[in-house]
């Protein structure tokens, strides 16, 4: 993962009012695609859960009562409770991550604000 989100928030930030890439196949074969652009807008939410490894952060975040998704971004200073802002680049379905030991049934791929009040 660590040369590949990169090259995803590359290759969205130069072709952002194009249509969405087709599935390609990721590591293992699981497909990868890029998030439609009606969804490619942002999202807000609070953070439920925060797993750092050495270069990206993954999160639970919860938009709505009941629904929360995990997101990995690039490595990010973020706590359990803080208000988030996420802008959604990709997602991936049954995404492993080594640096855990776990497998995510759905992983957003995204860049990470904290909405922290002034203070």
């Amino acid at each position: 993962m660590r040369r590949f989100l990169p090259l995803v928030i590359a290759a969205v930030s130069a072709c952002s009012s194009a249509p969405p890439a087709p599935p390609v196949a990721g590591r293992g074969g699981a497909p990868f695609t890029l998030a439609p652009l009606a969804e490619r807008i942002t999202f807000t939410g609070t953070v439920l859960q925060v797993l750092q490894v050495p270069s990206y952060t993954y999160l639970e975040v919860s938009s709505a009562p009941g629904q929360s998704a995990w997101v990995a971004t690039l490595k990010k200073e973020v706590a359990a409770g803080d208000d988030v802002v996420v802008r959604r680049i990709a997602e991936r379905e049954h995404f492993p991550s080594r640096a855990l030991g776990r497998t995510f049934d759905r992983l957003v791929f995204g860049v990470v604000s904290v909405n922290r009040a002034p203070g």
